[in-house]
């Protein structure tokens, strides 16, 4: 809701919890779209030393493993190393920036752009 409406979930969120009406604010349609992301290391990355993600419209990035972890495997969903958001005004908007985000990511400076770990279904 902070990234779509406007509007802060955590008011709303305290509300709940303490089994009050949420005071809900903002527009009815979303004033933006937000699109959460996992990311993969390349295929064969033995350690997560770097994350390498600059785009406008990423406005969250999250760690999933500490930099410098060794890396059992890279193809699991357990094998995850990071997370981002990204938001644009409309849902076609934001599937552009986070192809966009995708292609430019880099972990431990090699760029992952076509690597099979970067595949995702995006509609």
């Amino acid at each position: 809701m902070n990234l779509t409406q406007r509007s802060p979930i955590d008011e709303v969120l305290v509300d709940i919890a303490c089994g009050l009406e949420p005071r809900l604010s903002g527009p009815a349609v979303p004033a933006r779209v937000a699109s959460l992301q996992l990311v993969l290391p390349p295929s064969g990355t033995a350690s997560f030393d770097s994350l390498e993600l600059d785009d406008p419209a990423v406005v969250e990035t999250r760690l999933l493993k500490p930099l410098g972890s060794k890396l059992a495997s890279t193809r699991h969903q357990v094998d995850q190393v990071a997370t981002f958001i990204a938001c644009a005004p409309s849902y076609r908007e934001t599937l552009a920036a986070v192809r966009r985000a995708r292609e430019n990511l880099g972990i431990n400076g090699q760029k992952l752009q076509d690597d099979p770990n970067n595949a995702v279904l995006l509609r």
